[in-house]
């Protein structure tokens, strides 16, 4: 057993002829998403680079390797450009997108076999990601799901070949939110869809035609004391998977684990989990929308200019200022947000003492 760079290494001389698809490649293919492929992959779908090329021409600038990704990405990105099961595999159909409403990010992989992975990019360090995950509870779509339909209509739209879309966190929301509001025609193309520890959907989603229709092909799986993964609702199974690690760092790829080729599953999630989960549906259902709304926008206008990446969220300077904002808001404004976080609180604490 071992995590996804442990895959790498003593799976990666086992091509796909040999060993078809798996999850485990699943979660290498949603991993290459959060990586910075600017100037390296391009927009198009027809200008392509082998897995291979793109990473060495990544370590052949030391510089360009620390600003461009996350220091726990480098060993990921070290062992993918030295398995021959992906490097031979082609990068195309870059893109990243960074708006006042909008975080996204997407890259297609195409695979020896001729299928196309297409890697949803989930929600990474910024206030403008997390925002638009929490404005997933009262509109009926947010900019990414829209961009990731498009950007599958795209890819379908220059290639005949199947379409496997998938992603981690908010990307694997994006990859069953795009597969289902897709026309038929595509739709039919698709032979699989990947959603690692992503939300779910409001009630109406889960209900469409389409939704119902792709459910065989959803395959969803969330770590053992999931707290993403349990946002809103799921109509398809989950299949619950161990994390190495606890507490909100089981969410993240490098820390599940994989035997053979396959996640390792477990029977059920914590306690701690279920508490949340039942937490989060008693909350929504005793919110409305509008007011669901005025809470999220109440908070994240007062993070003003002060937070730009989660980190941001801890400074002094930072709480002081949202604390600030939010008691010179009108009483209206004050009194959503005091009674969103009293209801979550209160409906927490009654659900933890359930489960004792």
């Amino acid at each position: 057993m071992g995590n996804v760079i442990d895959y790498l290494g003593r799976e990666g001389d086992r091509s796909f002829s040999s060993e078809p698809f798996n999850p485990a490649d699943n979660v290498v293919l949603s991993k290459l998403s959060y990586c910075l492929w600017d100037g390296i992959v391009g927009e198009s779908y027809c200008d392509m680079i082998t897995i291979g090329d793109a990473v060495e021409r990544i370590f052949s600038d030391k510089n360009s390797i620390e600003l461009r990704n996350r220091k726990e990405d480098i060993p990921f990105l070290r062992a993918l450009g030295r398995s021959e099961r992906f490097s031979s595999s082609y990068l195309s159909a870059y893109v990243t997108r960074l708006a006042e409403n909008e975080q996204f990010g997407a890259v297609s992989v195409t695979l020896p076999d001729g299928s196309v992975y297409i890697s949803y990019r989930g929600t990474d360090n910024t206030i403008v990601g997390w925002k638009e995950d929490l404005n997933m509870s009262f509109e009926d779509s947010v900019p990414s799901q829209r961009d990731g339909l498009e950007y599958l209509e795209r890819i379908a739209s220059e290639t005949r070949a199947p379409l496997i879309p998938g992603g981690h966190s908010k990307g694997g929301n994006v990859a069953v939110y795009a597969s289902v509001m897709a026309e038929k025609e595509i739709r039919d193309r698709i032979i699989a869809i990947y959603s690692n520890d992503g939300p779910g959907f409001r009630r109406e989603f889960i209900e469409r035609d389409g939704y119902r229709e792709l459910i065989p092909r959803i395959h969803t799986y969330i770590p053992q004391s999931s707290m993403i993964g349990l946002l809103m609702e799921h109509g398809e199974e989950c299949h619950i998977i161990r994390s190495a690690s606890v507490g909100v760092m089981q969410h993240f790829l490098e820390n599940w684990v994989i035997e053979g080729n396959d996640l390792v599953h477990l029977e059920s999630l914590t306690s701690r989990s279920l508490v949340f989960a039942e937490t989060i549906r008693n909350w929504l259902s005793g919110t409305t929308r509008e007011e669901r709304e005025r809470f999220v926008d109440a908070v994240f206008s007062a993070l003003g200019r002060d937070a730009v990446v989660t980190r941001d969220l801890l400074k002094p300077k930072t709480i002081a200022s949202v604390l600030g904002t939010i008691r010179s808001r009108s009483p209206e404004e004050r009194k959503a947000v005091s009674d969103a976080l009293s209801l979550f609180f209160r409906t927490f604490a009654r659900n933890l003492r359930r489960r004792r």
